[in-house]
């Protein structure tokens, strides 16, 4: 043969896709003389890793903090990436990442065994913006005249702050309730706050009275300490007013719960006070000037009848000046009876003989006022 003595398929000699092939060549001694011999070898291999590709369905991109994005890879048996951080898997097809900061992410694809491509993919974050302050105005009577202004953030310039998708540098004429306040800086990031605008009753209700306790019929002046205010409705006793100063005559005892409603132009937007007022009777006493203390059941004990007290002390004296009995009694219902000395010197404990003894009794009343009442009462068996 010239040129070309022999074209062989190896193929079948490589096992596990190995590239290193040990060749040996044996010179056989011709039969006839020869000369000018060449003797050498080319290999020329084919591999299947030629044929191996991975799709990507990613590219370098940029991305806010806080944002996350999936990587597609296909085409391969087994896939490894790296560095793990920020990613949901580091040995899946399709991980999803999250880093927190610029990173190079490299993929190592691998099939048939040992055939492996690296192909690397640029993830640039870029840092949020950051709303630091702003002022709320607070809607008054739901009157729409809420506002967010003043709004101070940083991040990277031109800044567009929004409020509920409607964008502005401030916002007003807004009703009560929650908002999305955010900025977003010119790639794309933001930042939001959920703020509240409180709804606020402009008027407040306040009122005075005198007196705030006494006897009936008891006249009580009702005097307007409200603000902001320019309608008021009293409700007083089971009676409407509408007034802003009145003056009411309660002629029956009892106690009173007053309300002020006081509203500038809005009646739905008001503000109420509360009061209390207190009628009580005026003390009224009869006191006996003497007692059989006998014991026929018939007039026996020195016995008072009150109405209008809420407190009694009395002291007996004999004609001696001496103290004979003392006690003391806090009234607590409606009683009208109060048996007060049955006639026992309570030094001895015996009945004192007949004659004069003279008596002081201090009564207070539910307003605070005291009377006192003096007097002789002659003991007779």
């Amino acid at each position: 043969m010239i040129d070309a003595d022999a074209l062989a398929d190896v193929s079948g000699l490589i096992t596990d896709l190995s590239t290193t092939v040990n060749f040996e060549f044996e010179w056989l001694v011709p039969t006839e003389f020869r000369y000018n011999i060449y003797s050498a070898f080319f290999l020329v291999y084919a591999t299947t890793c030629d044929t191996f590709s991975v799709s990507l369905l990613a590219e370098d991109t940029t991305i806010c903090k806080g944002d996350s994005l999936q990587f597609f890879a296909s085409g391969a048996d087994s896939y490894e990436w790296s560095p793990t951080i920020g990613l949901s898997c580091d040995d899946c097809p399709n991980p999803k990442i999250s880093p927190q900061q610029s990173t190079t992410y490299f993929l190592t694809s691998t099939k048939y065994g040992n055939c492996k491509k690296t192909q690397p993919i640029k993830i640039r974050v870029n840092e949020n913006p950051l709303l630091n302050s702003f002022n709320l105005t607070t809607d008054t009577c739901g009157e729409n005249s809420g506002a967010i202004s003043n709004i101070n953030a940083s991040g990277v310039a031109p800044l567009t702050f929004s409020l509920n998708g409607n964008s502005s540098s401030s916002f007003s004429n807004l009703q009560s309730g929650w908002y999305n306040l955010s900025v977003t800086d010119v790639n794309g990031c933001k930042d939001d706050s959920l703020v509240f605008i409180e709804s606020v009753i402009a008027a407040e209700a306040n009122f005075s009275t005198s007196p705030e306790i006494g006897y009936v019929p008891l006249e009580v002046d009702f005097f307007d300490l409200s603000r902001l205010a320019d309608n008021w409705i009293w409700y007083i006793n089971g009676d409407t007013i509408s007034s802003q100063n009145p003056t009411y005559i309660f002629d029956s005892i009892g106690i009173y719960t007053i309300s002020q409603i006081a509203y500038n132009t809005n009646f739905w937007c008001a503000d109420t006070a509360y009061g209390t007022i207190k009628v009580f009777n005026p003390i009224t006493i009869f006191i006996p000037n003497i007692i059989t203390a006998n014991n026929d059941g018939i007039n026996d004990d020195f016995t008072i009848q009150l109405e209008g007290g809420r407190y009694i002390w009395w002291q007996v004296y004999n004609r001696w000046g001496n103290l004979v009995y003392e006690n003391e009694e806090y009234i607590s219902t409606n009683q009208s009876t109060y048996d007060l000395w049955d006639g026992v010197d309570f030094n001895f404990d015996q009945p004192v003989t007949d004659g004069v003894y003279f008596y002081q009794i201090i009564v207070k009343s539910p307003v605070g006022d005291s009377e006192v009442y003096t007097g002789s009462l002659t003991v007779v068996r």
